[in-house]
């Protein structure tokens, strides 16, 4: 994407589709550039809630999950100006 937003379906599901509006459930591990893991929805023991498209999360879930479909896995690399931008992650530290 010209915003430098990279999306790749590891595996495509085959349930609904994530809709801009819809409230979901997500699995997640985030990875920084230099391999560290940063963060995982498995360190809070349940999937992450939010409503696509209305700013819970950062600019990068909300432009790379819509399309995705209930089952699939998706990978996103984030530049820093769709995620946390010069402010960094809080958790940088590992899980």
């Amino acid at each position: 994407m010209a915003d430098g937003l990279q999306i790749s379906d590891v595996e495509t599901g085959n349930g609904t589709v994530a809709r801009t509006g819809d409230l979901l459930a997500a699995r997640y591990i985030m990875w920084l550039s230099d391999a560290r893991q940063a963060d995982s929805s498995d360190a809070y023991g349940s999937p992450f809630k939010f409503t696509l498209g209305t700013g819970m999360v950062i600019q990068g879930w909300d432009e790379g999950v819509p399309g995705m479909a209930v089952g699939g896995t998706r990978r996103l690399v984030i530049p820093p100006t769709l995620a946390y931008g010069d402010r960094g992650v809080a958790n940088a530290s590992g899980v």
